[in-house]
């Protein structure tokens, strides 16, 4: 996929419950709110470009906290597809199911990372699921083949 920039416009994290205590439930949600055309200058000559502007949320649940991205994804193709992708948009709000794996990927990468580090800073549990050791049961045969 052509995407040419990625811009992050806002970034909140917040810790809302004092102690975090039971069953936590993080929920991570994507949502393209808008989708614009622009012209941008590249070398001497200019570019049509669509800006996808999104949300990235993490909801740590039941009210522990939140980390939300406000971005945008700087995206350039053919002539054609940006017109037709741009013309879905306005008509359904929908996005070409093959563009729209490619951007949630790239959002997904960029973001989970950031909101990771953002976890760790204001005291909330990983919004990924880390890698762990546990030491081998009493017994076992360590077998290094």
């Amino acid at each position: 996929m052509p995407m040419v920039g990625f811009v992050i416009e806002k970034i909140n994290a917040e810790k809302t419950a004092k102690k975090i205590k039971g069953n936590i439930n993080v929920k991570t949600n994507i949502k393209i709110k808008n989708i614009e055309k622009q012209e941008i200058q590249v070398g001497e000559k200019k570019e049509t470009i669509l800006d996808f502007c999104f949300d990235f949320k993490v909801d740590y649940q039941p009210n522990i906290g939140k980390i939300e991205i406000v971005s945008h994804i700087l995206y350039t193709d053919k002539p054609k597809v940006l017109e037709a992708t741009l013309k879905e948009w306005k008509k359904k709000k929908k996005i070409d199911q093959q563009l729209m794996t490619r951007l949630y990927n790239i959002i997904l990468y960029r973001c989970s990372i950031k909101a990771l580090a953002l976890s760790q800073e204001v005291n909330l549990p990983p919004s990924l699921r880390l890698p762990t050791i546990k030491p081998p049961k009493p017994g076992a045969v360590n077998y290094i083949g």
